[in-house]
């Protein structure tokens, strides 16, 4: 079943209600923790307490929590995890690491000054810097390593911030960049149970996969007793399952091109900034996320955990979209075959399809997914939706990118010659 028609199963929206921020907060939505139960639970939380992400109280979501957080270490989003003191927040990501086979660094940001993050500058000859960096960040520079941020927020100081702003953002440790293969887990306790804990500014928190909750008693005794507690049930990723992230941000953009009223809303009040909210960048950690969350074993899950990089009303709009359109993956139009496709007559269906198999074969990056999508473009042309497939061909194209062996057939050269004249050689 597709992952779209799968989306057209599930419990109808209307139960969650839109507030903008001058009025009540909307209802939180998340699903239930237990496997057996596939309803969404609708908490009306009244007045928000402060420093929550998104104002909102944290739901008890057990294992869960760990097994987004994997996710999400696992497509190399940078996640945050809110809960309060004593929870075992910082040892649980310690485990995260040891199962997903990474060595584990962890670093304070209550105690840290901005030079133990950036490196201490060493005079040389003339005006000549060098920098001297702890073992640590040699460490996350020389080799894929899991860094854990403990206490976020409560960072010594704004220029600390910044810092580690820079170690999210740009993942760069002064001058010295990150492994590509070192992910990056930090942990928060809102200001409602910590008072020396502040909000994070919107820029840092705009780049994070947010989780709330903790885990559950039994999930404690079993660590308790030398058992893996809350990361039993976290799975490693197939190792090509980045071969789905342009699909996911097809998919996204279809929904971006439909609503781009919806592309960037940064929230007034920053309590809501300090958590997940719509932004270019978030919406693109949320195709990775939704690409991973298709290729794991829990692919119901993929609203939270869009959820948890744009914020609940977006990622309801975006499964409502969805929900609306129907329609089959990439995978499912490939296997029927172009001939049998029927193309749709409303343009943003046939859009949405064409984007997603675009991003099927960039996916792929082969000869033979370049000619495949070839024949759904031509026949896109064929019914109508000349536009749709020329933007199709431009973006099947982008930068160069062109397998070795592929070259336009006469179909799509009869149709599409004067793009093809541009974009291949």
């Amino acid at each position: 079943m597709s992952v779209i028609a799968d989306i057209a199963r599930r419990p109808a929206l209307s139960l969650y209600s839109a507030q903008r921020e001058t009025g009540p907060q909307p209802e939180y939505i998340r699903r239930t923790a237990d496997g057996a139960t596939l309803g969404y639970i609708v908490t009306s939380l009244g007045n928000p307490v402060r420093g929550f992400v998104g104002g909102y109280e944290p739901l008890e979501l057990t294992h869960m929590s760990t097994t987004h957080l994997a996710l999400a270490l696992q497509a190399n989003v940078p996640a945050l995890w809110w809960g309060d003191s004593g929870i075992g927040k910082t040892a649980i990501a310690i485990s995260l690491g040891a199962t997903l086979g990474l060595p584990v660094v962890v670093i304070s940001a209550a105690y840290l000054q901005p030079e133990d993050i950036s490196g201490i500058p060493i005079p040389g000859e003339g005006r000549a810097l060098s920098r001297r960096y702890d073992g640590w960040a040699v460490q996350c520079h020389e080799q894929a390593t899991l860094l854990v941020i403990d206490e976020l927020t409560r960072a010594s100081s704004r220029a600390t911030r910044n810092a580690l702003l820079r170690v999210i953002q740009e993942r760069v440790l002064g001058d010295l960049a990150l492994h590509p293969g070192t992910v990056l887990i930090a942990t928060a306790n809102p200001s409602s149970v910590d008072p020396d804990a502040g909000d994070l500014p919107a820029a840092l928190a705009n780049r994070m996969f947010h989780e709330t909750g903790e885990p559950d008693v039994s999930e404690w005794v079993d660590w308790m007793g030398g058992g893996p507690g809350a990361t039993a049930s976290v799975k490693v990723l197939p190792i090509d399952w980045a071969r789905g992230v342009p699909e996911a941000l097809a998919t996204v953009g279809a929904y971006i091109r439909a609503n781009p009223g919806e592309l960037h809303k940064r929230p007034t009040d920053p309590i809501l900034a300090a958590g997940p909210w719509p932004s270019r960048r978030s919406w693109a950690n949320a195709a990775r996320l939704l690409a991973a969350a298709r290729r794991s074993e829990i692919a119901d899950d993929d609203m939270l955990l869009v959820s948890g990089t744009v914020g609940p009303g977006a990622a309801i709009g975006l499964f409502a979209y969805l929900r609306d359109l129907d329609l089959p993956t990439a995978d499912e139009l490939v296997v029927a075959g172009a001939p049998n496709w029927g193309v749709p007559k409303r343009t943003d269906r046939a859009y949405a399809q064409v984007a997603a198999l675009v991003g099927w074969a960039r996916g792929r990056a082969t000869a033979e997914a370049y000619s495949t999508v070839g024949e759904f473009l031509c026949r896109a042309a064929d019914h109508g939706h000349v536009d749709i497939g020329v933007a199709g061909l431009i973006r099947l194209v982008a930068n160069g990118a062109i397998p070795v062996g592929w070259r336009p057939d006469v179909g799509m050269t009869q149709r599409f010659g004067a793009v093809l004249k541009v974009g291949v050689a």
